[in-house]
């Protein structure tokens, strides 16, 4: 029951910290607030990467998502009305991937809880094991109308951009991994 509640309050911190860091535009100076957060963040995807069907080097690298293009605002040339949707995208999957961490944590717990057990269930152990696949496979779906709803925002002067930088990127090394 304490851990619950301790996933809980982690759930809210995280969120609080994914809402404030949506809907604040920090500068790219860097400050102390900003650091807490990129960390965070980096901390959250690298728990999404080890549980989500290899999302980045399947798919990612080839449609990268929302918080992507926020970072090419002026690469991109996004225009007010695009930046607009392409937050509220961004603020959404935030949202989502926040809820599908919190749920494979809980699955992954109640399953180490009852295989613990002396003499455990062998149904309940393969619902537990379900409930996993189920969470980690959440995970990897979730994202993708977020990132192809923002690709499909851009006009094709625009695409044409993006596909330069992603070429650029992929040529770096830089997606996927």
């Amino acid at each position: 029951m304490k851990f619950r509640y301790f996933v809980q309050g982690v759930f809210i911190l995280v969120l609080t910290v994914f809402v404030s860091a949506v809907y604040s535009v920090p500068s790219h100076a860097s400050s102390l607030s900003a650091k807490k957060s990129a960390a965070k963040i980096a901390m959250i995807r690298k728990y999404f990467l080890s549980h989500s069907y290899n999302f980045g080097p399947i798919f990612y690298k080839y449609h990268p998502g929302p918080n992507w293009y926020l970072q090419h605002i002026k690469n991109l040339e996004l225009t007010p009305s695009q930046l607009i949707i392409i937050k509220k995208l961004d603020a959404g999957m935030i949202k989502d991937t926040i809820i599908g961490m919190r749920n494979l944590k809980m699955a992954y717990a109640k399953y180490k809880e009852d295989s613990m057990k002396a003499d455990p269930n062998i149904k309940t152990i393969i619902s537990d094991i379900k409930k996993v696949g189920k969470a980690q496979t959440y995970l990897a779906y979730e994202m993708v109308p977020y990132h192809l709803k923002s690709y499909s925002l851009l006009t094709p002067s625009q695409k044409k951009i993006f596909q330069e930088l992603r070429m650029t990127k992929l040529n770096a090394g830089c997606l996927g991994k």
